[in-house]
């Protein structure tokens, strides 16, 4: 299966239905507690079917632009279950619904779209779902397929660290971390979810890095063509 697909109803119409909540480039995992402030009248009707029906679930696809301007979303998506909801309305004037805490319990395959969300009324996504990554998809694959992945991964990894650290990398993997790279299926500490974050970890660390470099750069020229002038 390819790993996007078209924010467009067609694919599947058999599973289970399942509430959509596409939050662009945001990605959680499982073991996360994500806390979400819900004010479109969209997603507050989602929320109120989700009490009511007692699923209390939806996914949360990562949703992105193709080269020629089609919406796209990924075909895998965390699962977030509704631990606590919190009627805020009346102390913001109504601005905001619901502050909702969430756990991440999973991630979910979406083969279909049933129904579009439409901004400014109270009609929300719809997609069918399968489950994905259980126990029982690990058994199915066989831990023999695994592992061998997985201390690719540990490699690969190493050799990052070392490149980081022969580099001087100002933000850098430490190498006791190497040995130590969590690894395994499940969604403990030991798990590779906890890997996932720590590269998210990485990324946003060096991301700001690049920022400040780009504005301090900015500021050297800003100064430079004011002594000039």
């Amino acid at each position: 299966l390819k790993e996007n697909m078209p924010m467009e109803i067609g694919g599947s119409s058999e599973g289970q239905k399942t509430a959509c909540f596409p939050l662009g480039s945001t990605v959680y995992t499982p073991g996360e507690s994500p806390t979400l402030s819900i004010f479109e009248p969209r997603y507050r009707a989602m929320y109120n079917h989700i009490l009511l029906t007692g699923t209390r679930r939806f996914v949360v696809p990562r949703t992105f632009q193709s080269s020629s301007g089609r919406q796209l979303m990924s075909r895998y998506a965390p699962v977030l279950y509704l631990d606590d909801l919190k009627d805020v309305s009346g102390s913001t004037g109504d601005a905001v619904k619901y502050v909702c805490s969430h756990s991440c319990i999973g991630v979910a395959r979406i083969d279909g779209v049933t129904r579009l969300s439409s901004a400014g009324s109270d009609t929300w996504m719809e997609v069918v779902t399968a489950p994905f990554g259980s126990d029982d998809d690990v058994e199915r694959m066989g831990r023999s397929a695994i592992l061998p992945a997985t201390r690719g991964l540990r490699e690969a990894y190493a050799k990052l660290v070392d490149s980081q650290h022969e580099g001087d990398a100002d933000i850098r993997f430490t190498k006791d971390s190497v040995p130590t790279l969590a690894l395994d299926t499940g969604e403990g500490r030991e798990s590779i979810w906890e890997t996932v974050r720590l590269w998210a970890r990485f990324r946003r660390q060096k991301g700001g890095q690049v920022e400040r470099d780009i504005q301090e750069g900015l500021q050297v020229k800003i100064l430079e063509y004011l002594k000039e002038g």
